[in-house]
C-alpha cells in the first residue's frame, strides 16, 4: 500500500510482483466461554490504522464490535494472548487478539487454553468474493532494464515455489547461523521454516503484479488509495 501510494504521488516505479498474500489469524485466549466473537468481546489488535487493522475492520466491521484496544505491535499482540491480560489497559481480561505468524505458533505453545478462531485470508477473500490479500510486493524502478527485471522476477518466482514445495531449503541458511534470518529480517529461521511447513501459514507465494490487478487494487483501497492506471504495473 505505501509503494501504491508513492507511485500515485508520482515515484518512478512499477509494482512487479507481489510475494506474501497475509499471515493473519484470530486468537482466541480461552476466556470467551461461547467460543464466539459478539460485539462486547475484549480484542487485541495491533498496528492502528496499518495493514493488521485494516484487514480486521475489513472483516469484522460489520459486527459493531465495541471493545477493540489496539497495541503497538505483533510481540505485545502475542503477549496479551500468552497471559490473557492486556498489560497496555490494566490488565483487563483478553477475549481475542489479532495475530500473525509465526508469532502465534510461539504464543499458542505457552497458553494451552488458546486457539485459532479464524484465518484471516479466508475470511478476507470471502468477504472480498474471492480477491486476495496483497502484501510484500517487488517495485521496480522505471529506469531499469525491462530484460533484466524479467529475469529477476523469473528466478525470484522459482525460488519461492521451491521454499514452498520444499521448505527444507531453508535449513542451509538456519544452520549456517542461527540468528542469520532474525537479524536480517526480524523472523527466527526455524519459526519461518515451522509455519512454512504447516501449511504455509506465512502467506509465502508469488504473483505477477499485471495478473493481479483486482487482488492489489481492491487490497489498497482499504487505504483509501483509488485511480491506480495501467502504467503502475510492470509487464515483462
Amino acid at each position: 500500500n505505501a509503494g501504491m501510494a508513492a507511485i500515485k504521488k508520482g515515484a518512478p516505479y512499477k509494482i512487479a510482483a507481489t510475494l506474501t498474500f497475509g499471515n493473519f489469524y484470530l486468537a482466541g485466549s480461552g476466556l470467551d466461554e461461547n467460543r464466539t466473537l459478539d460485539p462486547d468481546d475484549y480484542v487485541v489488535v495491533f498496528q492502528q490504522n496499518g495493514v493488521p487493522d485494516k484487514v480486521f475492520q475489513y472483516v469484522y466491521g460489520q459486527l459493531g464490535l465495541t471493545n477493540v484496544h489496539y497495541v503497538s505491535a505483533a510481540a505485545d499482540a502475542a503477549q496479551a494472548l500468552i497471559t490473557k491480560k492486556n498489560i497496555s489497559d490494566d490488565n483487563n481480561a483478553v477475549d481475542y487478539v489479532l495475530m500473525a505468524e509465526p508469532a502465534l505458533t510461539n504464543a499458542l505453545s505457552k497458553n494451552p487454553t488458546a486457539y485459532q478462531y479464524e484465518d484471516m485470508q479466508d475470511a478476507f477473500a470471502k468477504k472480498s468474493g474471492g480477491l486476495v490479500l496483497t502484501q510484500a510486493s517487488v517495485f521496480v524502478s522505471n529506469n531499469t532494464d525491462t530484460n533484466k527485471v524479467s529475469a529477476f522476477l523469473a528466478s525470484l518466482k522459482n525460488d519461492v515455489e521451491a521454499a514452498i514445495a520444499d521448505p527444507s531449503v531453508l535449513d542451509a541458511f538456519i544452520d549456517e547461523n542461527p540468528t542469520h534470518t532474525q537479524e536480517r529480517f526480524s523472523i527466527p529461521g526455524a519459526a519461518a521454516k515451522s509455519a512454512l511447513t504447516r501449511g504455509n501459514r506465512m502467506g509465502l507465494g508469488f504473483a505477477y503484479a499485471s495478473d493481479a490487478k483486482d487482488d492489489i487494487e481492491n487490497f489498497i483501497s482499504l487505504f483509501g488509495i483509488t485511480g491506480i492506471d495501467e502504467t503502475a504495473y510492470f509487464v515483462g
